[in-house]
């Protein structure tokens, strides 16, 4: 069981970053001088005395681990995925957080694990790892043949009652979802890859999507075995200038 900081984030200032902890916590570094200072909570139930500073596995279902983390760049809004308590979002200004959504279709999540944020459209894409184990048991889940982790949801943060509706299915157990610059979604495949099987049976390690939830490209790790559990992909534009007898080319 991990016990420290997922991944880090900055907000639309360029703050930060801000960290999340296996207490339940979301820190947010000062500078050297303060150091990290506690941003927000995910419930007002949560027991401090029991939860700040815990590194007992024990306990974690009782005082939250949040996944998954993403600043809204318009709004300045923090969202946060909660591997026990659902989806959440916080202010600027930090505190409690407020409850979004904790299940679907009378479904409690379990594995909140990744999510992002397109803010032109106020869209939040997220992945719940498996409708079965909570997190503490990740470790038998990744050994498990457990196929039940949801369908990568979505809903409006422009509506009240934040209707879902199924983005993509999933083969197997997502972890994170990135978007790239072109508002493309890759989400990484965790866990239980078998390695290719055939030309006509692919089994990628990652999957590219439109915002429409179709595929436009998936890696299979060049067919080798060794990627059988990816965490995250990211993918970066890099463009070179070229001249060339008087002419530009423009590489991407």
């Amino acid at each position: 069981m991990d016990l420290g900081p997922k991944s880090i984030a900055f907000d639309c200032k360029g703050e930060g970053p801000y960290v999340r902890v296996s207490d339940g916590r979301i820190l947010k570094w000062h500078g050297p001088k303060l150091s990290w200072k506690e941003f927000a909570i995910p419930l007002s139930v949560r027991r401090r005395e029991l939860c700040d500073g815990s590194t007992n596995p024990i306990i974690v279902p009782i005082c939250g681990r949040p996944l998954a983390l993403k600043f809204d760049q318009v709004t300045c809004d923090h969202y946060i995925g909660d591997a026990y308590f659902g989806l959440f979002m916080i202010g600027p200004n930090g505190g409690i957080a407020q409850t979004l959504v904790s299940s679907v279709e009378r479904i409690s999540f379990k594995l909140i694990n990744g999510l992002d944020i397109d803010s032109s459209t106020g869209v939040i894409y997220f992945t719940d790892s498996s409708t079965t184990f909570q997190r503490r048991y990740v470790d038998f889940l990744s050994r498990s043949t457990d196929n039940s982790g949801r369908r990568i949801l979505k809903f409006n943060l422009g509506t009240n009652n934040f209707e879902l509706k199924v983005f993509a299915k999933l083969p197997r157990v997502p972890d994170n979802i990135k978007m790239n610059h072109k508002g493309e979604f890759w989400v990484a495949l965790n866990a239980g890859r078998l390695g290719k099987i055939d030309d006509d049976v692919p089994d990628p390690v990652g999957i590219k999507y439109n915002q429409e939830g179709r595929i436009l490209k998936q890696l299979d790790g060049n067919g080798e075995d060794v990627f059988s559990s990816i965490s995250e992909i990211n993918e970066v534009a890099i463009f070179i200038l070229e001249a060339r007898f008087q002419n530009l080319r423009l590489i991407f």
